[in-house]
Parts: structure tokens; sequence; C-alpha cells
């Protein structure tokens, strides 16, 4: 069992301050759940590859190191906007399913 942090992704907005105030350093697995059309995967590189700096309202930000942050998990129904290259290639690990189960 590992601690999950889900955020509902229509609502998600990388620029936000706070978008990832609910994420703390015992968190394991990041989940993105359903990510809208406006999600732009390159708005996450640096949380997915360097370490997570978390900004939570009324208490000074913190830094989660890479060794310890948590890997992010986006589901979606569409295919995510990103750069073509390696940058992307490198942090990115796809799954398809089907429309039938």
């Amino acid at each position: 069992m590992v601690a999950v942090c889900s955020i509902p992704g229509k609502d998600l907005s990388t620029s936000n301050t706070f978008a990832f105030q609910r994420v703390n350093r015992t968190t394991a697995i990041l989940l993105i759940d359903d990510a809208g059309y406006n999600l732009r995967f390159d708005d996450l590189y640096n949380r997915i590859t360097d370490g997570f700096t978390v900004n939570v309202k009324y208490k000074p930000e913190y830094y989660i190191p890479f060794e310890e942050s948590p890997k992010v998990i986006i589901t979606s129904n569409h295919i995510l906007k990103a750069p073509v290259g390696n940058s992307t290639d490198r942090r990115r690990y796809e799954i398809e399913l089907s429309q039938h189960y």
C-alpha cells in the first residue's frame, strides 16, 4: 500500500501556485485523474525529473527531492499536448486501452 494524492485533471491549472498543495512528503503517487485538453505535459517536466516544490496556503513552501518525490500518473481520454523529442520521450510512458474491456 502506498499513499496516493488524487487531483481532478479537468480543474488543474499548473500555473496555479497552490495546485499541488495536497502533496506531502509521504505521497508516493500523484494521480492527475481525467486530464483536460488544456493540460500541457511539458508544464510538469520539472516536477517529474527534478523534485517537487510544494506551496501550501499560509505556510512556507517546501521542497521534496527527486528521490523522495511522488511519481506522476496521468489518466486521460485523449493524447496530452507535449513537444516532440527526447525531453518528452524520456519522461513519458504511455499505456493505451481500447474502447472495450
